[in-house]
């Protein structure tokens, strides 16, 4: 059980870079499983899309995005395995998930409208594929469709290679 816990604990340590992403943006319904963004969560992401001025900067946030969409997932896929599907501790998890989602969904929306996908290969693995792995993860088809040819644009110049691309049409299905 120790070691459970202490998986549990690196895995909540990894949630520690969202909480930047994440802390003081969501204001919660009566119900805990409904949340909004409100108006000054999205001045504050709004300032924080408009300080990305330089690549460095811009890949920088990018690589973080990435990390807290794939932190809270590793956070759901642990709960699982050592609480079991509808475990308070796999509850928990997953609502962290999707409040995460809804968070980088709209950072990267704003990202993108403001800055488009980044085409240079400079920027790396981790910062090209977080564009696509955020509105991957987007609960409305709605979203993926307004977005698909960005991404189509990014496999064009050879950023987003076919199976990522493939993958994201079926979910818009």
């Amino acid at each position: 059980m120790l070691h459970a816990v202490k998986r549990i604990s690196i895995a909540l340590g990894l949630l520690v870079m969202c909480s930047v992403l994440t802390i003081g943006t969501l204001r919660w319904y009566n119900d805990r499983s409904r949340i909004v963004l409100d108006s000054t969560s999205k001045e504050r992401i709004r300032a924080e899309i408009d300080q990305l001025g330089t690549d460095q900067r811009k890949r920088i946030w990018l690589e973080g995005v990435f990390r807290c969409d794939q932190a809270v997932r590793q956070r759901v896929q642990r709960s699982l395995a050592l609480y079991g599907y509808g475990s308070p501790v796999h509850e928990q998890a997953l609502r962290a998930m999707s409040d995460t989602d809804i968070v980088n969904l709209y950072r990267m929306e704003l990202y993108l409208g403001e800055y488009g996908h980044p085409l240079d290969p400079s920027y790396g693995e981790l910062a090209l594929i977080a564009p696509w792995t955020v509105l991957h993860h987007a609960a409305s088809g709605g979203t993926r469709r307004k977005w698909m040819p960005m991404l189509q644009q990014a496999h064009d110049a050879g950023i987003l290679d076919a199976s990522a691309l493939n993958w994201y049409v079926d979910r818009m299905e």
